[in-house]
């Protein structure tokens, strides 16, 4: 396949990768600069516009034939979402992503509390995680949970009267930067919460969200930001996502609490990205994954510590021999591995 861009962003692309040369289009009388690229060239350069400069980028294929063409959109993406473009980016297993998905984040000021709802979606993994807790006006408890969950993108209400700007909102931007997230404004609505979920959850017959989920059901400011996360993504434009998602509730309290200082202090993971397979940090030392969803995971279990003995010990496989069917048997009934069991079928 051979990748085209034009215009500026065809000059922004030879400014990422100074071997692709800028050409020029000419069609009555006007000048149109373009670049191509190999495969190879492109994917270096996705990464570099959504990791790097953390850019939306929009492809289009030609599905017309000749001179006519018939230009159409087969995928968007942006740092937060990269389910149409995940084979092109990790299709040779060589490049480890230590954040992944999205978080929408909205609070409130209720009376004299400050109370924040977060949704957390992994588009790839079709999975959501929602919470909402009382936090200071330093936002500990946010940082913590932006820390845990890792994402690369973080959705935020628009203010439309700075009046009404929540006085904290100027402290989380600056955790996003910390942390080197994304920050896009979106839209935060409830409505419809409930029966969007309905389609989305993979539930049975007889279930609803309502009925399954009554503990993120009192989550009510938390559904803001899940309806934020569906109309971003688009989710409900897709009837393929129908019945595919899966609804956990994210309690931090679980797990140990592993800011970027706490990362860099113990040698968790590198600073650089091209260092993340050096052994001489635990991630390296430990990876022996042959996968990008492989390596997804185990960033996970080292950023998300389990503190309760009881809850280590159920993740614990047992070492005992056995037959094949026995452990995929096990491995259904391991919570960490159902996100990567429709990988692995």
């Amino acid at each position: 396949d051979k990748y085209c861009c034009y215009g500026t962003d065809a000059k922004l692309i030879t400014r990422i990768l100074t071997s692709v040369k800028l050409k020029v289009l000419e069609a009555d009388g006007k000048l149109l600069h373009y670049v191509s690229m190999t495969k190879g060239h492109f994917i270096q350069v996705l990464r570099h516009l959504l990791f790097v400069i953390q850019y939306k980028v929009k492809i289009l294929r030609n599905f017309g034939s000749g001179k006519s063409n018939n230009w159409k959109s087969v995928g968007e993406a942006s740092p937060g979402n990269l389910a149409a473009v995940e084979d092109l980016l990790f299709d040779d297993n060589s490049y480890a992503m230590p954040q992944r998905g999205l978080v929408a984040v909205k609070i409130t000021n209720e009376g004299a509390e400050m109370v924040v709802g977060v949704t957390f979606c992994d588009p790839i993994l079709r999975e959501f995680q929602i919470c909402q807790f009382v936090d200071n006006p330093q936002l500990l408890t946010l940082q913590s949970v932006i820390a845990q969950l890792s994402p690369r993108e973080c959705l935020l209400p628009v203010i439309k009267n700075k009046q009404t700007e929540c006085s904290s909102k100027s402290v989380f931007v600056e955790i996003l930067k910390w942390h080197n997230i994304a920050k896009t404004e979106a839209e935060f609505t409830n409505q419809f919460i409930s029966k969007d979920l309905d389609k989305m959850l993979q539930l049975e017959e007889d279930q609803t969200f309502c009925n399954t989920h009554k503990e993120a059901l009192e989550m009510k400011v938390a559904h803001h930001s899940m309806g934020a996360v569906l109309k971003y993504l688009g989710l409900m434009s897709d009837e393929n996502n129908y019945g595919q998602f899966v609804l956990t509730v994210f309690k931090s309290e679980l797990f140990a609490k592993v800011d970027l200082s706490c990362e860099l202090g113990l040698g968790l993971f590198p600073e650089k990205k091209s260092d993340f397979h050096l052994k001489t940090y635990l991630f390296g030392f430990l990876n022996s994954c042959f996968t990008g969803a492989g390596e997804r995971l185990l960033i996970q279990w080292i950023k998300q510590p389990l503190m309760d003995i009881r809850k280590i010990d159920s993740l614990v496989i047992s070492e005992d021999s056995g037959s094949a069917e026995d452990y995929v048997n096990l491995s259904f009934e391991v919570p960490f591995t159902e996100a990567t069991k429709r990988n692995v079928i």
